[in-house]
């Protein structure tokens, strides 16, 4: 679903997609006139997800990293992404470290697990013994997983001495976010370095972000990171850089024994992808978009919580990701025409799945959009759909509470579930 920004009010909203959804569930045929309708009260930007040559005109903006993009197309740049937006539970508290070495992933092709076994077995064999911890999430499908079965391989290579201090925590439900950041933030903050091991495409992945918004030294390929220049941070203490994969076990090295010999000042990489500084300049790069369209711009209004999950989330996928809404992208758009209807649902903190929930139920099935955009049949209204216990939360403004606790815990769920089927 697109994530909600600003709800309009003196000035248009701002809307955000993500170019997952533009490449895979955007017809122009079907869509472009209601997404072209939408600007009467919203400015559109897209988030990239990935590299792209050119910013599709449709868009107003662009949120992507510097030189992401070969071609705007004119579009301007919103300098900020996923990855620069960590929740401020991330920040370091100098609590003592418990594992040197940290990598969460999934295991797919290009996270790179198989690599990071390697990586640690060399780091034995040459007599280190340092505290590892692996956080993997694992596909549901086995021919989706690299390597095939992780948990085989980890037995496999590592003896019962090694794997005493080599902690491997496989996760086989609710990829990519099997924890909420809270509890992944314990994890970051108890180690002392991040090993990423993935492409070089990938350096601009969530993980790292939380890691240096945690304070700690990263070891990766040479990845592609523009912001890393300009801020001056591809080097120790904050980047430590291998050319090819060899040379990455020598790094972790590096990184860990000035770690273990005192605690670096890394507070300029946390500036760079806290949320709480990324917001400013978020606010600021948005003036210059709405000055540039020739529009009035009101810096009220903004949803800035769980921005760093919310900005990159996708709508209309048929995939594992829970990070998405099945909501079909013609229905989503014609709704979104309804701005009072819009603002009316949102109680909490997360506007888009207020606005899934209330709208069009978060697991419906992804409607057949036909040809014509015209024919997309909205869900049944809110009003008619929900629960009274939700009413009265949602009007005992406990909404946001309760979700979260609905969300984290097995009983209330089943509970739910059996009162309202």
């Amino acid at each position: 679903m697109a994530c909600i920004l600003k709800l309009p009010d003196d000035s248009k909203g701002v809307l955000v997609f993500t170019t997952v959804e533009h490449d895979s569930v955007y017809h122009p045929k079907q869509h472009r006139q209601l997404l072209e309708s939408l600007k009467d009260d919203w400015i559109l930007g897209l988030h990239y997800n990935g590299p792209k040559k050119n910013h599709p005109e449709i868009y107003d903006f662009a949120v992507t990293g510097l030189n992401f993009v070969e071609d705007l197309n004119g579009a301007p740049l919103v300098n900020v992404d996923a990855g620069k937006l960590a929740p401020p539970c991330f920040k370091s508290d100098g609590r003592e470290k418990h594992w040197d070495v940290l990598y969460v992933g999934r295991c797919t092709r290009r996270k790179n697990v198989e690599f990071f076994f390697n990586v640690v077995k060399k780091l034995f064999e040459q007599g280190y013994d340092y505290r590892i911890l692996l956080i993997v999430t694992v596909p549901e499908k086995k021919r989706e997983r690299v390597p095939s079965n992780p948990s085989d391989m980890y037995l496999d290579m590592f003896t019962e001495e090694e794997r005493n201090i080599f902690t491997y925590l496989p996760l086989y439900h609710d990829s990519p976010f099997p924890f909420d950041r809270e509890t992944l933030a314990e994890f970051y903050k108890s180690s002392r370095v991040y090993v990423h091991p993935s492409d070089a495409e990938g350096g601009r992945a969530r993980n790292i972000g939380y890691a240096w918004a945690s304070e700690m030294p990263v070891v990766g390929l040479n990845m592609y990171h523009p912001d890393l220049d300009e801020k001056g941070l591809r080097a120790p203490p904050y980047y430590y850089e291998a050319e090819d994969y060899t040379d990455i076990p020598e790094k972790v090295v590096g990184a860990v024994e000035m770690c273990r010999e005192g605690d670096p000042d890394l507070s300029a990489a946390r500036e760079s992808f806290s949320v709480v500084h990324s917001t400013e300049n978020l606010k600021a790069d948005l003036r210059d978009v709405f000055r540039r369209l020739d529009e009035p711009f009101s810096d009220n209004g903004f949803f800035f919580d769980n921005l760093d999950i919310r900005i990159a989330r996708h709508h209309g996928m048929e995939t594992a990701n829970k990070n998405r809404f099945e909501c079909s992208f013609g229905a989503f758009l014609k709704q979104l025409r309804a701005t009072d209807e819009v603002a009316q649902v949102i109680t909490s903190e997360d506007p888009e799945v207020d606005v899934a929930e209330e709208l069009f139920g978060r697991t419906n099935s992804i409607a057949d959009e036909g040809e014509d955009s015209g024919d997309v049949t909205l869900p049944t209204p809110a009003s008619e759909r929900t629960t009274p216990v939700v009413s009265l939360l949602k009007a005992s403004n406990l909404y946001g509470t309760a979700r979260r606790i609905h969300d984290n815990s097995r009983l209330v769920k089943r509970l739910y579930r059996y009162f309202y089927p």
